[in-house]
């Protein structure tokens, strides 16, 4: 078998093969199926039949992650250094499936925290409800409204009691999940709305008490991060505030840790 010295092979990363001649080993070369730029370190001579060796390839460019500020690849649609997708900073066409993302490691969406709204933070609602109740006993006390007093009484009772279902729902819905990796919340009872921050791109994080919060173990964490899509999220009147809390303060000392080592 021949071997050609003048006209070499390489192979994209997408499959493609391309010929290339002996001066261009070292330069850059563009794939005519997917458009990367290539720099070939080193190539096999066409037809030769002895080992074939990988080649070495390199995006002629890179960019900066919106979330941690490191230099990755300029095609990649996930951060290698704090995970983060980086269509979230750069959103595409309406209508993109959530399937083009890769999963996030089972660490990282693994639930650490699962808090819902504490009803302690309904007290006074309830109370409200209550009161209400008086007045429309008070009917059987009046003469001219004590034929209807009943129907008045289960009418009321009945709009309080869809009040407190409504009420005790709505705050059974708004949950804040938190992982190792990402802080999310969820709010809405028929209709969902989802928002949440990773880790690695929360810049402060404040809990807010007041005494009796504070008697009843409850309170609200203020995040704010570098990401542009929720800059702020509020985790509202969560149970076990100060352990959650605590939590929050080791995992993000933990990334900026991991951030500063890396430089």
């Amino acid at each position: 078998m021949t071997v050609n010295e003048d006209k070499f092979c390489v192979q994209c990363t997408c499959g493609q093969t391309l010929f290339i001649q002996a001066g261009d080993i070292g330069h850059g070369v563009a794939c005519p199926s997917c458009q990367r730029n290539l720099l070939p370190i080193w190539a096999n001579a066409v037809d030769n039949g002895a080992e074939i060796k990988p080649v070495s390839v390199e995006p002629a460019t890179t960019k900066i992650c919106p979330f941690c500020a490191e230099k990755i690849l300029a095609d990649a649609r996930k951060c290698r250094f704090c995970n983060e997708f980086l269509d979230r900073a750069n959103p595409g066409p309406v209508g993109r499936v959530a399937a083009e993302a890769p999963a996030l490691r089972a660490d990282e969406s693994t639930a650490v925290y699962s808090l819902c709204i504490s009803q302690w933070d309904n007290l006074w609602k309830y109370l409200t409800c209550g009161l209400i109740l008086i007045p429309a006993a008070g009917s059987f006390l009046l003469p001219d409204l004590r034929a209807y007093a009943a129907i008045i009484l289960a009418s009321v009772a009945m709009a309080v009691g869809l009040a407190v279902l409504w009420i005790f729902f709505s705050t059974r819905s708004s949950r804040c999940i938190i992982s190792s990796g990402r802080i999310e919340t969820q709010t809405g009872i028929l209709g969902k709305q989802i928002e949440w921050v990773s880790m690695a791109s929360v810049t402060d994080i404040r809990l807010k008490q007041s005494l009796g919060h504070r008697l009843m173990g409850i309170g609200t964490i203020i995040i704010s991060s570098s990401d542009q899509v929720t800059p702020v999220l509020e985790l509202y009147q969560i149970p076990k505030a100060r352990e959650v809390f605590a939590y929050l303060q080791t995992r993000i000392s933990h990334f900026a840790g991991q951030h500063v080592s890396r430089h």
